[in-house]
């Protein structure tokens, strides 16, 4: 590419001469595959991880505003899907020109739904343990978006890497 202005071409003698660029190296097509079916994989055991949040989100949604179940039950997939849904869209922003708009918003997105699912899921496991456990309930609850966020972040960039190439 020439420098100067951007096109195919390299001027020799003054005369501009078409230069064929080189693909960009990639893995192989199995390589690709490899990846995709992992991604796939991963981000299966985060959506069965992400169902059982949801679930425990309803239930403590319910018991807190006294909501029906089936409207706690959408805000809990707002919460605990629209993280997933924001972190994977920061992941496909990266390195694209809406990059700086998308990542700050995401960002703060997935921040705030983590922390909330956190106490709705530590609220919700403490709310079905034995005495003395409720600490190790509490404990466990707010691990699960942690896991959900882990799981989205991994799939997400596997599924990518597979367009770079392994």
């Amino acid at each position: 590419m020439n420098r100067m202005n951007g096109d195919a071409g390299a001027l020799l003698n003054g005369r501009a001469k078409r230069v064929k660029a080189k693909p960009a190296r990639r893995g192989s097509r199995k390589a690709t595959k490899y990846a995709r079916g992992l991604a796939v994989g991963v981000g299966s055991v985060g959506v069965g991880v992400l169902g059982l949040s949801v679930v425990h989100c309803t239930e403590s949604i319910e018991l807190l505003t006294g909501s029906h179940w089936a409207l706690a039950g959408l805000l809990a997939v707002g919460i605990d899907a629209g993280m997933v849904a924001s972190e994977l869209a920061e992941v496909a922003s990266h390195g694209t020109r809406s990059q700086l708009k998308v990542r700050p918003w995401a960002l703060a997105y997935t921040v705030a739904a983590v922390l909330l699912s956190v106490l709705l899921n530590a609220y919700a496991f403490g709310l079905h343990a034995q005495d003395g456990m409720i600490w190790a309930a509490w404990l466990l609850g707010a691990v699960i978006p942690g896991l959900v966020y882990a799981l989205g972040r991994v799939s997400g960039h596997l599924w990518l890497s597979a367009d770079e190439g392994v």
